[in-house]
């Protein structure tokens, strides 16, 4: 009898572990459930009235949950100390856990969760029923964005976040349509020509290949035209939505090369090194006619024609794992091939984003074991903030090194690194019947706007069917270039407005706490104008354009400067303020 007791002993011990296993999978189940809930509850929060019921909701969750048995077994499991048989269950739970998060994160980048005391309740919940290895969540995201200190991240963010102003180059098959597909007419955004038209992948390459015709040497023409106004980097669609690749790439023919004969990217990176600008490529994430690209997930789904043509048996997509394996095989290309000093990711969509879509980790560890010194948006990753306006919070910067605002200047700026693009016309790609222009000076106000707020400014040209850039297009730039050679260092190198107001009068940018520059719209009847600080010592103040000494004083409130009888630029003239000065707000 004796000999087998270390037998019911030993079946007991294997009992109790196989009933640990269950249950802690079971609780991984649980876990799955809370996290879905959640993340339903928090996908319902349009409004900060929203958000009071969500908190409702989840405060429900946590009571429900909290004590159960198995759930907290499953939370003490790490990704390691997970049984080998569960670990499938274990990944299944993190990847709810990070699709949480991010609704987590969504929220507070709209400005929803500003709110102290909704951000950190919903905060609590997610700690709560945190499972303790985050392997989807931010750890994973910084093995391909670099691991640096804040030292090395200022170092190698510098010329961005000083050079203010660059050139966004919309230039792709569609600039061949010219806003004109089979005899119609579209309005808004001609580069979705394609999708506005519904045609399927062989109707719109039979139609715009024969209309699109590069020509050699355009490339330089943009680069020297971005230089002269003022801009200190471009940014270039090496492939746009429509999925034609604007250089060489071996592995998929639909490329300028193989079609046209001339790689533009190539001519475009020698015109960038010859002239000293850093060039940046946007990166169409998406492609609308690669037979592997997921036509479900993104939230952009092919024009209604490829769907009939898969119906109709003349095409076949969605095998969106090879399509990932094609993303990076052409971005390599582009490494490869060419000095990338800057990428202009875009875009993805809440369900469809990181990893899961692009394989975000992959590409952002190409670019950067390539390219050490690189800049990258925030477009891997899903961001409300490219169309949101004020309270927005920065994507964690292991999702990209600065946010984008597109088609607007957002009234407050963004928190962190950011910038706004923005174009001629209200088009990106060229259109011939789009003459709804932008004035210098409207130009000139959106880009001081933006750089008193923080940001950067990407202004957009759309080179015509040749790569020649319409003469409007010429004059607006040339006009913004000849302000900024008298009055762009109130432009580069600074940084935000220092004082929590806008003036009637204009804008203020600074460089560190000696140099103010008041850029001046509209004089009051009075003449003076007038900032809330003081200066301590000896001040001076000039106008920038010509050294001529303006003449201020100051009181306990504010410093007060009189302008009367000086002539005025018609597009905003900037007085400069050199001392050392306090804020009195």
């Amino acid at each position: 009898m004796k000999k087998i007791y270390p037998l019911i002993f030993s079946l007991a011990v294997y009992a109790g572990e196989c009933m640990g296993q269950a249950n802690g999978q079971n609780g991984l189940n649980q876990l799955c459930n809370i996290y879905q809930e959640a993340t339903k509850v928090l996908n319902c929060v349009k409004s900060v009235d929203d958000s009071r019921d969500a908190l409702t909701k989840l405060e429900k969750l946590t009571q429900q949950n909290k004590d159960v048995k198995t759930v907290q077994e499953a939370l003490n499991w790490s990704y390691d100390t997970c049984p080998k048989e569960q670990k499938d269950v274990y990944e299944k739970a993190l990847k709810q856990q990070a699709e949480m998060k991010d609704a987590i994160k969504r929220l507070s980048m709209s400005g929803i969760l500003q709110s102290e005391q909704v951000g950190s309740a919903i905060s609590q919940f997610a700690k709560q029923f945190a499972i303790r290895d985050l392997v989807y969540d931010e750890r994973i995201g910084n093995e391909g964005a670099p691991n640096e200190s804040l030292e090395a991240r200022n170092k190698r963010m510098k010329w961005w976040r000083d050079g203010k102003f660059g050139m966004f180059i919309h230039y792709g098959l569609y600039s061949g349509l010219a806003g004109e597909f089979q005899g119609k007419q579209y309005e808004g955004c001609v580069e979705w020509i394609q999708m506005q038209s519904g045609a399927d992948f062989d109707t719109y390459k039979k139609e715009a290949l024969p209309r699109f015709k590069p020509q050699s040497g355009m490339a330089e023409q943009w680069v020297k035209l971005a230089k002269e106004a003022g801009c200190t980097y471009t940014v270039l669609t090496s492939r746009h939505h429509e999925g034609f690749n604007m250089f060489e790439t071996p592995s998929y023919s639909f490329n300028v090369k193989n079609q046209k004969g001339i790689d533009i990217v190539k001519e475009y990176s020698a015109a960038c090194k010859k002239h000293g600008m850093k060039a940046g490529y946007y990166f169409s994430l998406l492609d609308w006619n690669h037979p592997d690209y997921d036509p479900t997930g993104s939230g952009i789904s092919y024009p209604e024609g490829n769907y009939k043509a898969q119906k109709e048996g003349k095409r076949e997509f969605g095998h969106h794992d090879r399509y990932k394996e094609y993303l990076s095989d052409i971005f390599g290309v582009l490494l490869n091939n060419y000095k990338v000093d800057l990428v202009w990711w875009d875009f993805s969509q809440p369900k469809f984003q990181g990893d899961y879509a692009w394989g975000a980790t992959r590409l952002m560890k190409q670019l950067f074991d390539k390219y050490p010194n690189a800049i990258q948006n925030n477009r891997l990753y899903h961001s409300d903030n490219h169309l949101s306006e004020g309270g927005i919070k920065v994507t964690p910067t292991w999702k990209g090194d600065y946010s984008t605002a597109e088609h607007h200047v957002p009234a407050k700026g963004i928190d962190g690194d950011w910038e706004a693009c923005q174009t001629l016309n209200g088009t990106w790609g060229y259109s011939a019947c789009n003459q709804r222009w932008k004035t210098v000076e409207e130009l000139l106000h959106e880009l001081i706007d933006v750089v008193s707020r923080g940001g950067n400014f990407l202004l957009n040209i759309g080179p015509k069917p040749d790569g020649s850039i319409p003469e409007e297009s010429v004059r607006l730039f040339k006009g913004i270039g000849e302000w900024m050679k008298s009055n762009g260092e109130a432009i580069y190198g600074t940084r935000a407005n220092p004082f929590d107001v806008e003036f009637p009068w204009g804008r203020v940018t600074r460089k560190g706490d000696k140099t103010l520059y008041l850029i001046v719209y509209n004089l009051p009847e009075s003449g003076e104008i007038s900032i809330p600080c003081q200066f301590v010592g000896k001040a001076k103040a000039t106008l920038l354009s010509n050294d001529k000494e303006v003449s201020m004083r100051q009181n306990a409130k504010e410093c007060i400067l009189n302008l009367k009888g000086y002539s005025f630029d018609k597009a905003a003239t900037v007085i400069k303020l050199s001392g050392k000065w306090n804020n009195l707000l």
